[in-house]
């Protein structure tokens, strides 16, 4: 049993249930967001060996560059960046990359700075519930538009938590 976590707080409690259900080998990967679980599972190869799929899932894991994307409900002093209510900003690692005053903003400038830095080939965009399926592909089509070369992919998670989430493979 290969087991996902989408939370970092949730790793510890489903390592020790897995450590107590005996009629099977339980493991559990490092994994934090429904990102990275849905990034793992459209790469693994179910043909090959459980210990090949662990691999596998570990080296996606590790690979995986990911932030998303919050609104602010308050004014918020955060390290040497202020943030006012209602500003977007993009955390990755509990590291602020922008803020910006619009979702589309943020969204297309923190993209945009990160595959000026490096090349990635797949940028999945994943949206929570309070963005629309419309919206998304009007930012999918802007990022298109900047003339990177990359492959642009969505999925809508219904996540109320943050609006975007963005994983670079």
């Amino acid at each position: 049993i290969i087991v996902f976590p989408n939370s970092a707080n949730s790793i510890l409690s489903a390592m020790q249930a897995g450590s107590l259900y005996k009629k099977s080998k339980v493991t559990v990967l490092n994994s934090r967001s429904i990102a990275e679980c849905y990034a793992i599972l459209s790469i693994l190869d179910f043909e090959g060996t459980v210990d090949e799929a662990i691999t596998l899932a570990n080296d996606t894991l590790s690979s995986i560059y990911q932030f998303s994307i919050y609104q602010a409900v308050r004014d918020v002093k955060y390290g040497d960046r202020s943030i006012d209510k209602n500003d977007f900003f993009a955390l990755s690692n509990s590291k602020i990359l922008d803020v910006e005053d619009t979702l589309e903003a943020i969204t297309l400038h923190t993209i945009d700075g990160i595959l000026k830095k490096q090349d990635y080939e797949v940028i999945t965009l994943f949206y929570g519930k309070s963005v629309s399926d419309e919206y998304i592909e009007s930012l999918v089509e802007k990022l298109n538009e900047m003339g990177h070369d990359a492959e642009f992919a969505t999925v809508s998670t219904f996540e109320t938590l943050y609006d975007i989430t963005v994983t670079f493979e």
